[in-house]
C-alpha cells in the first residue's frame, strides 16, 4: 500500500478534516465551491475562518491542490463502497450510470481519467 502526504500539512489540517463532511453532502461539487459558494458558513463554523481568509491560504499555496484532487478522490471511492453495500447490482448500476465526483477544484464525470496521486 502507498501511503501518500497529508496534502495540505499540519497547519492545513483544522481546515481539511472538517471539509470532509462536504464529501457527501455535495457529492457533485468541487470542494472548493463548496467551501468559497455554497456552504460557507458552516465552513466558518467549523474551522473560525471567512472565506476571505480560505483564499488567501489558497493564494500563499497552503494547499495542494494536485494532492487534494487525488485525496478527495480516493475518500469517495471508499465512501461509495460504504453507501452502495446494500444495493443490488442493477441498484448500484442506475445509481452511478450518471454520477458525478466533485474533486478539489473540479469534477469528474464517468468516463473521465482519474486524477493521479502526483497530479499528471
Amino acid at each position: 500500500m502507498t501511503v501518500y502526504p497529508n496534502p495540505v500539512g499540519r497547519a492545513g489540517a483544522s481546515i481539511w478534516q472538517p471539509s470532509t463532511r462536504y464529501t457527501t453532502d455535495y457529492r457533485e461539487q468541487a470542494l472548493k465551491h463548496v467551501i468559497e459558494s455554497l456552504d460557507s458558513d458552516l465552513f466558518e463554523r467549523v474551522t473560525g475562518l471567512t472565506v476571505k481568509d480560505f483564499r488567501a491560504l489558497n493564494e500563499v499555496g497552503l494547499f495542494n491542490a494536485q494532492r487534494l484532487e487525488y485525496a478527495i478522490y480516493v475518500f469517495r471511492n471508499f465512501e461509495t463502497t460504504s453507501l452502495d453495500y446494500a444495493l443490488t447490482d442493477d441498484e448500484r448500476q442506475v445509481r452511478h450510470e450518471q454520477e458525478r465526483i466533485g474533486g478539489w477544484e473540479t469534477v469528474v464525470a464517468p468516463g473521465d481519467p482519474a486524477p493521479a496521486p502526483n497530479g499528471h
